[in-house]
């Protein structure tokens, strides 16, 4: 499977070369290419993922003197799926808002690739105003689908009260699903998955 992963500027960041890792010990079947945002570079370098990935790190902002396919576009034709994690409230409310003005957005906008979404938020992003209208609204969206976070400790508080990215192995079970489903081998029932920890 050839899968692109979007790093968000989540503190959860910090933990992705740990999944990558992971995912290239466990899962050899993946072939990976990461994005990370802008925020995301403050959490995790570009040295600390190279080391760990086989594929390419590209960072989520457009190239004005890049050769070849623009890089939504190379992504989009590349992925067979997607995974967004950890996925910020603010790219979570991007995405519902079918916004496009980062290589990443774009490619989510118009690839038909299955997309998972991991939130991780803040203390009060779960129960804010915000969140849960953008669940639905991207519950909408034809083959993406949001990966409820679940309940844990905030550095900012030292309570428990921040909610964290599902583990990756569960998005990766996900994304399985998801690719069997767009072959036709099972039928998907709707696109939130509940997970431990969603209210």
């Amino acid at each position: 499977m050839k899968l692109v992963v979007v790093i968000c500027g989540s503190l959860r960041a910090a933990f992705t070369p740990y999944w990558i890792n992971w995912i290239r010990l466990s899962r050899p079947d993946i072939e990976l290419r990461l994005v990370r945002t802008r925020a995301a570079r403050a959490f995790v370098t570009r040295p600390a993922l190279q080391q760990l990935s086989s594929g390419p790190i590209h960072d989520d902002e457009w190239d004005a003197e890049a050769i070849g396919p623009a890089l939504h576009v190379d992504l989009g034709m590349w992925a067979d799926a997607v995974l967004v994690y950890p996925a910020t409230l603010d790219y979570v409310g991007r995405v519902a808002r079918g916004e496009g003005d980062t290589p990443s957005l774009l490619m989510i906008a118009c690839t038909r690739v299955p997309v998972v979404i991991a939130p991780a938020l803040p203390p009060g992003g779960m129960e804010g105003r915000t969140y849960g209208r953008h669940v639905e609204d991207i519950a909408r969206l034809p083959g993406v689908r949001v990966i409820a976070p679940k309940l844990g400790m905030s550095a900012a508080t030292r309570t428990m009260s921040a909610y964290t990215s599902a583990p990756l192995p569960d998005c990766l079970e996900v994304i399985d699903e998801m690719i069997a489903e767009q072959n036709g081998e099972v039928t998907a029932e709707n696109n939130v998955v509940p997970m431990e920890g969603h209210r």
